[in-house]
């Protein structure tokens, strides 16, 4: 279902088109959700901190990700 509307923020009016699928796509996560994102993240940078320096060069791994390889290992 989709819907006309405005909105009218101070002197400024916004029409656009909505539908419901927008209205649950936009809604905010629930703080679990958010939270467990960010515990993943930490832990994927923690992870790369500890893996050490790479001894290939960016050229090295843009070239395997052209060739269809994998750009995270050697």
């Amino acid at each position: 279902m989709t819907k006309d509307t405005s909105l009218r923020i101070g002197d400024h009016v916004i029409e656009t088109r909505v539908s419901a699928n927008d209205g649950v796509t936009a809604a905010p996560r629930p703080p679990e959700a958010q939270e467990a994102r960010l515990t993943a993240l930490r832990s994927a940078l923690q992870e790369g901190e500890e893996s050490g320096v790479s001894p290939r060069t960016v050229r090295d791994i843009w070239e395997a990700v052209r060739q269809g390889g994998n750009a995270t290992r050697g």
